[in-house]
């Protein structure tokens, strides 16, 4: 049975294709991680410049279906088994009822039960949330994701060596995508401390950063926190462009930073959701973060870029 198995309905199918066509621009293999908290896709792109990630709750799916049991079972003394389970976990309960001995032990995101069976031998068993993850191409994931049309419904499952997107339209049609074989150890979401949090109309923004992309003046792209206004510019040989968007929501006073302009415009590029509103959280020479939500607010895309520090 597939460790999991989620349904998408038809009207989040454009939002979902345009971000994964923008993560296909960012980093070249993602890590898929699966968990009663939803689907969570990310990754560092080669140069450690930008980091991706597309978080997907249970509601942004119509179906989300989790089969998150691993049993391993063998007999042995229920002494030894005991003590070894008691040294490790943080918590253990009894039932009576059934004679079933429940350790929890939630940094390896296990769970052990001991079926006694006449106070000799007992069963054991684990299940294991499927927190490992896996990795996939992302060309190959967008090349399927893709072929996705308007009106269309599809799912994503897995069996052991494969991602498996099932698309229910004019036609049923079943992809698998192999797994890659790697074991990166890729970091969670860094965490960043007193940033300046603001909010600006996602249309907007996109176009003040495709209008400067076109000018093509500079690589540096400066971000400037001013009262009630975001202000971006860069400037070159050939001249100088400064844009201000109003800020729907936060402020803060003169904070200012650098940021390569190939990877923020790597980041919006495909996106076209217009109507929906952009989160964006910064601090003096910090790496800026940038939250592109889904229309209800179930999924969010972030991507995270890191500073260019410049000599004073």
């Amino acid at each position: 049975m597939s460790s999991f198995e989620c349904f998408i309905s038809k009207d989040n199918v454009k939002w979902f294709k345009e971000v994964i066509k923008t993560i296909e621009g960012c980093i070249s293999e993602v890590k898929i991680d699966v968990s009663e908290h939803g689907l969570k896709l990310y990754n560092l792109n080669r140069s450690h410049i930008m980091f991706v990630q597309l978080d997907l709750n249970p509601e942004f799916f119509t179906e989300f279906i989790l089969d998150n049991s691993k049993p391993v079972s063998f007999t042995a003394s229920i002494g030894e088994l005991y003590n070894v389970l008691n040294k490790h976990a943080i918590q253990e309960q009894f039932d009576p009822n059934n004679g079933e001995l429940f350790f929890i032990q939630p940094r390896k995101d296990e769970f052990y039960w001991i079926n006694l069976n006449n106070g000799k031998v007992y069963q054991y068993y684990v299940e294991k949330l499927n927190k490992n993850g896996f990795w996939v191409d992302t060309k190959d994931l967008n090349t399927v994701i893709k072929r996705l049309r308007i009106g269309d419904t599809f799912s994503l499952s897995e069996d052991e060596g494969s991602l498996i997107i099932n698309i229910d339209g004019k036609s049923r049609k079943e992809f698998k995508i192999n797994k890659l074989d790697t074991e990166d150890d890729v970091p969670s979401e860094p965490t960043l401390k007193d940033l300046s949090k603001i909010i600006v109309s996602f249309e907007s923004y996109k176009e003040a950063i495709m209008d400067i992309d076109m000018l093509n003046l500079n690589n540096k792209l400066y971000f400037r926190l001013k009262d009630d206004e975001l202000v971006i510019s860069s400037h070159g040989k050939t001249g100088e462009v400064t844009i201000s968007l109003n800020t729907l929501t936060g402020s803060s006073n003169n904070i200012k930073s650098c940021y390569s302009i190939r990877h923020i415009v790597q980041a919006i590029r495909w996106l076209k959701e217009c109507k929906t509103e952009l989160k964006i959280e910064m601090r003096q020479d910090t790496p800026i973060r940038f939250i592109y939500p889904d229309k209800n607010s179930n999924a969010f895309f972030k991507s995270l870029i890191a500073p260019r520090i410049e000599a004073e």
